[in-house]
């Protein structure tokens, strides 16, 4: 993300208030607009289709979207990191037309891998007429070849065009979900927001095909990258376990939960409120693009030519001093922005329930797990640090104690009761956070002594 990150500090050089507002909302979209744009389209289409849809197709609709979005990170996880780091590599050799062939064979195999995992999941396991299993199943292809995309867009520049092409495609899903709905009938929502969600892959795919574009549309290259590169892969898959594990749990264990057929369950106590909460990373997630990403990125390349150059090492020490206060600068301004908003919204949690008609309980969970979403998106930024640094197998550890954590926690808090109910997200994460916290900070401080000796020296 720091090409885009660059552009929108342009936008901050200009010192006014209008800049910053300017650019830490194109931030915001850039890094959390899919998601808010999902939640707030479905939101739409809850109240649209309430009162004219029967209960069980409505929830039959939302958890079927759920489940897609849920199995389509999990499954193609692995995949996006693998493919990030190939085009990061490919990029630093100036091999752009490597990446885009790379995009579209990827795209091939992820298409061909999602369709056979989707007939699995979705038809043969699935619930619903044929008509709703095939919608869904397609919805699932779309929605994994997005996330392919979105890996790629690390490399672009054009933010505007990126915005545009989610905001046609979220705006189409809504528009074809509510015209179907109304003039062909129920059954036909999930037809609409497959379409829609369709155009938005295009207009993602005529973005990063202008950008980056070539004749060459075949490169399969980035496999070998699974085997030169095992820990990265298993950090996309127990990364995104890790995110979904506390809901699997809800789903399977919980008495509150509710078996909508096939491999459809739901725990609206649990559910509503957890992606509720994760509306709040928008102000984190834009200080991870505008400032953390950007800055660090910039002292990371330029520690690393210089060391390729042959640098004195009084002068690669300043620049590991650079590396490490773009860091800590970015780590504590992410943690500000994140807890005023995390407080914000719990103090207008009591007004927010009653007009949205949520119980205490469900605010209460509410309010636990945007405690814990302040920690995961720290914990987010701790990970692209080892990531650079190149300490895969510290960070796959960390994201294995974070599913772990959260999968036992949540699973103990399912025993206790509803009133424990979000703890083992927010334990999971202040726990991984402060780990990792702990390792990057020692990490960062030995990384030249690492990088010339291939094991770390404490003096």
């Amino acid at each position: 993300m720091a090409g885009i990150g660059f552009q929108l500090r342009k936008i901050l050089r200009s010192e006014t208030f209008s800049g910053a507002i300017t650019a830490y909302g194109y931030a915001a979209m850039i890094s959390s607009g899919p998601w808010l744009l999902s939640i707030g389209t479905l939101a739409l289409l809850g109240l649209l289709i309430a009162g004219s849809t029967s209960e069980s197709m409505q929830s039959l609709f939302f958890v079927s979207v759920t489940h897609v979005i849920a199995f389509s990170l999990i499954a193609t996880g692995p995949l996006q990191l693998i493919l990030s780091r190939y085009a990061a590599d490919e990029l630093f050799k100036h091999s752009t037309a490597k990446v885009y062939s790379s995009f579209v064979s990827a795209i091939i195999l992820t298409t061909l891998c999602s369709a056979f995992l989707g007939i699995v999941l979705f038809i043969i396991y699935g619930a619903g007429d044929l008509f709703q299993r095939v919608c869904t199943l397609f919805l699932f292809i779309v929605i994994c070849d997005i996330w392919i995309c979105n890996s790629y867009v690390t490399v672009l520049k054009n933010y505007k065009a990126l915005i545009r092409s989610f905001a046609i495609g979220y705006g189409s899903s809504f528009i074809l979900a509510a015209a179907m709905h109304r003039y062909l009938g129920e059954n036909y929502v999930m037809l609409g927001l497959t379409i829609g969600q369709t155009i938005l892959f295009f207009a993602l795919l005529r973005v990063i095909t202008d950008g980056i574009g070539s004749a060459n549309i075949y490169n399969f290259e980035f496999i070998k990258y699974f085997r030169l590169h095992p820990s990265l892969a298993a950090c996309g898959l127990f990364y995104n376990l890790a995110l979904w594990i506390d809901k699997f749990l809800f789903w399977w264990l919980s008495p509150s939960s509710i078996h909508l057929g096939g491999i459809y369950y739901s725990c609206p106590i649990y559910d509503i409120a957890v992606y509720l909460s994760f509306i709040s990373i928008a102000p984190g997630m834009a200080v991870f693009l505008i400032k953390f990403e950007a800055e660090f990125a910039l002292a990371m390349e330029s520690l690393t030519r210089h060391i390729i150059k042959g640098s004195p090492i009084r002068y690669l020490e300043e620049l590991n001093r650079q590396l490490i206060t773009a860091s800590r600068d970015g780590l504590a301004l992410q943690l500000k922005l994140q807890l005023m908003m995390t407080l914000l919204l719990i103090i207008v949690a009591p007004r927010v329930a009653s007009v949205m008609g949520i119980s205490s309980l469900q605010r209460g969970v509410f309010e636990i797990t945007l405690l814990g979403v302040v920690t995961i998106v720290v914990f987010l930024s701790l990970m692209t640090i080892l990531f650079y640094i190149e300490r895969l197998q510290v960070a796959l550890a960390c994201c294995i104690l974070f599913g772990t954590t959260n999968g036992i926690v949540t699973y103990i808090n399912i025993q206790q009761g509803e009133a424990w109910y979000g703890i083992g997200l927010a334990c999971a994460g202040l726990i991984t956070t402060i780990v990792a916290l702990t390792v990057v900070n020692r990490m960062l401080g030995n990384l030249l002594y690492r990088l010339f000796t291939k094991r770390e020296i404490n003096i």
